[in-house]
């Protein structure tokens, strides 16, 4: 690559400090501006409890890669890649400190869930991060990016692949250890193939491109999977072996669609797409959702076993879902508000030069 294309390829990372900034205030709480990185780690050397120090090992990876991208967008590629290595260090010992707490990730998924979404989160940032740099630059953060997901992938698979009760986390991989099949499978498979929806489904989804509409879509497709849990949940009295998992499966294509959703919204606010309309939609429908999960978190029967730790999950997550969307409304209500005031000031502005022009 020339030079002056390098120099253009980095340029472009100006922007992408604040845009990762901005996609924080859609999910969780983030670091008070007094937890500074050495006060961060002695809080984390001493003794305490386990999903204490998993939130703070967060915090303390969120403010590294917050550093990391601003040294990029600085033109600091060095710097930038230095500071990526600690942040993917702070996320492998947080997936330890779980490892290592002994804690039940299906009966106790608090911590794995928290680490998981902060992943999810940057993972997107990440790669976004990855295509601006200059090719020569964009294999360490590849590295980086297999070496985090696959901390996103063992907390995956302790919280919805264990089977039995009591069964501790699986080990998280050591630091350089990568599956590239995993990675590969994952990142060649389309994102809508995780709500495993039907061809018309998935052609509706591809038709909808406006911000605010394709919420009401995902919002459409989840409702249609929580119809068809309660259509089949009655017939729990003529069960089968199979009737349990594919009542589980469902909840899973469910916490996919919320989870695509969340995706469109953070990268729509990112590009400052107009979502006001969908987000009022999502808060109205979604407390409905919320009331469904919850009534069938209520109902017990013998199928229960198969599917609570997905359908807790699931409630979860869309509580997470309504509040970044709250946060996200209110904060696109002032931009929008605050660009339609700059618009007429201009139009203002080109009016009185237009009345000072002698004729």
């Amino acid at each position: 690559m020339k030079p002056w294309k390098n120099r253009a390829a980095l340029i472009i990372l100006a922007a992408l400090f604040s845009q990762a900034t901005n996609s924080q205030l859609l999910w969780g709480r983030q670091p008070s501006k007094h937890d500074r990185e050495a006060e961060l780690e002695r809080k984390i050397n001493r003794e305490i409890p386990p999903i204490r120090k998993t939130k703070l090992q967060i915090n303390l990876a969120r403010l590294r890669l917050d550093k990391s991208l601003k040294a990029y967008a600085d033109l600091k590629i060095k710097r930038g890649t230095e500071l990526l290595k600690t942040y993917s260090k702070a996320i492998q010992d947080a997936g330890h400190t779980l490892q290592n707490s002994g804690r039940n990730a299906v009966r106790q998924p608090k911590g794995f869930k928290d680490l998981e979404i902060t992943i999810r989160r940057d993972l997107r940032i990440l790669e976004d991060l990855r295509r601006r740099v200059p090719f020569n630059n964009r294999e360490e953060i590849q590295s980086i990016i297999d070496r985090v997901d696959q901390v996103r992938e063992q907390i995956l698979e302790a919280m919805f692949n264990s089977s039995e009760a009591g069964l501790r986390p699986a080990p998280f991989l050591a630091e350089g250890t990568i599956l590239y099949a995993s990675w590969i499978t994952r990142a060649a498979a389309p994102q809508t193939d995780a709500a495993d929806l039907s061809p018309p489904e998935a052609d509706q989804l591809r038709r909808v491109q406006d911000a605010g509409k394709r919420i009401s879509v995902y919002l459409e497709l989840g409702a249609t999977r929580i119809d068809k849990f309660e259509e089949f949940r009655p017939r729990s009295g003529r069960t089968t072996l199979e009737h349990g998992p594919y009542l589980n499966t469902l909840l899973k294509n469910y916490v996919a669609c919320i989870n695509e959703l969340k995706d469109w919204m953070e990268y729509q606010y990112d590009k400052e797409g107009d979502m006001r309309k969908g987000l009022q939609v999502l808060l109205k429908q979604g407390p409905l959702h919320l009331d469904r999960l919850r009534r069938a978190q209520r109902f017990q029967d013998e199928l229960t076993d198969h599917y609570a730790k997905t359908l807790q999950y699931a409630i979860e997550n869309l509580e997470d879902t309504l509040e970044g969307g709250a946060l996200a409304l209110n904060e696109q209500r002032r931009i929008f508000k605050e660009q339609k005031k700059t618009r007429k000031e201009g139009k203002r502005q080109a009016k009185r030069k237009n009345k000072k022009r002698p004729k």
